[in-house]
């Protein structure tokens, strides 16, 4: 029987896994939101902050010391390497973040959201099992554009482009979620927590 199970929840932009995410919150389980832990450690973290500013510069922060996140966003996503570069300062410090978290929690079901995930993989992110939140491109499109009304056309598809294809999502995941408009996301929830508490008793 195994102690803990940390299970990741991934999908690209728009395809709804926050929706999934604060559903098991609601049911009580602990959710560990890399993405906006990411925006706080890039400001606290003094290593992070350092690394950050040696790759990009003094503009990758404003002069009261918040994160240029625009500007920086600008530069990385019509830079494929400068993008990898940047992740790499950012998540090894959001997964010994997260384990330091997880120690701290006394469900046997812990869970974490992050938009990168199976790029690197489980042992790099911290986890047992992966589950892949899934939907269709044109219905992801949407939600961005009602969603995140200051992104252009072009960064839309081109936050698309810079994240794993839904194929190798599908292909690579233990676990998905079909969140497509017409798809019943609570039962799937229901369904992923019946399996995984099966594991956890085996």
């Amino acid at each position: 029987m195994k102690d803990k199970l940390k299970i990741g929840i991934t999908g690209g932009i728009g395809a709804g896994k926050s929706s999934v995410s604060k559903f098991l919150e609601v049911l009580g389980y602990p959710v560990y939101n890399a993405d906006e832990r990411a925006k706080e450690l890039v400001v606290e973290d003094s290593e992070v902050k350092a690394a950050i500013i040696n790759l990009l510069g003094e503009q990758a922060y404003l002069e009261d010391g918040r994160y240029n996140r625009q500007w920086v966003g600008q530069q990385v996503f019509a830079d494929d390497q400068l993008l990898k570069s940047l992740n790499h300062i950012v998540h090894p410090a959001v997964a010994k973040d997260f384990q330091k978290w997880s120690g701290r929690q006394s469900s046997r079901l812990i869970f974490k959201e992050a938009a990168i995930m199976l790029e690197h993989g489980k042992d790099l992110v911290g986890v047992d099992y992966i589950v892949a939140v899934v939907a269709p491109e044109q219905e992801r499109i949407q939600r961005i554009r009602k969603r995140d009304t200051f992104r252009s056309e072009a960064q839309i598809h081109q936050i698309i482009r810079n994240q794993i294809p839904e194929k190798d999502l599908k292909s690579k995941a233990d676990f998905l979620i079909d969140n497509a408009d017409h798809s019943a996301v609570i039962p799937q929830v229901n369904s992923l927590l019946h399996s995984l508490i099966r594991i956890i008793q085996a």
